[in-house]
């Protein structure tokens, strides 16, 4: 499950790292990574620009609104997204709720993508189907992001959980 997280940030990475050959640069930025509700979360948490997160979160709303599987019936939506996981989406169609947003910035390139309720062990996926985990320490993750993945999926906190308490009983 992780390696397939891994794959889909190295994928981000590299687009927002571009292709061909360029200037030298100077030290290479790090690659941060947040799991946010708005482009307010964004930049006081994830120490971006506000302008930069609500263009990269602008974007990966107009993602959800062309790119989300639309259903002619709730309970066809629900089955694929869960019970309570589903919105009108206009014209009698629902579609997945836009849950969150995975923000991938280096530097001054910021992406963004919608999340969705996920019924598997991590409690977001993408549009793509990749998942995403809460417990991840490289990860930030806003208090709102993280209430709302627990309530999706109360046991997506236990890892979080068991590296804690590790870490409380070392004497």
């Amino acid at each position: 499950m992780r390696s397939v997280r891994l794959i889909s940030v190295l994928g981000l990475c590299l687009a927002l790292a571009g292709c061909g050959p360029g200037e030298p640069q100077g030290p290479i930025e790090p690659v941060r990574i947040g799991l946010y509700s708005s482009a307010k979360e964004c930049a006081s948490l994830g120490k971006l620009p506000m302008e930069s997160c609500v263009k990269a979160i602008e974007t990966a709303g107009n993602e959800h609104d062309t790119r989300s599987t639309l259903h002619r019936k709730l309970k066809l939506c629900e089955a694929e997204a869960g019970a309570g996981n589903c919105e009108a989406a206009g014209g009698n169609y629902y579609r997945p709720r836009l849950e969150a947003f995975v923000v991938v910035s280096q530097g001054s390139n910021v992406m963004a993508r919608p999340l969705y309720a996920n019924k598997g062990d991590a409690p977001f996926k993408d549009l793509d189907g990749k998942p995403y985990l809460v417990n991840d320490e490289q990860i930030t993750i806003s208090s709102s992001v993280h209430a709302r993945a627990v309530a999706i999926n109360p046991a997506a906190d236990q890892g979080a959980s068991a590296i804690a308490d590790a870490a409380s009983n070392i004497h």
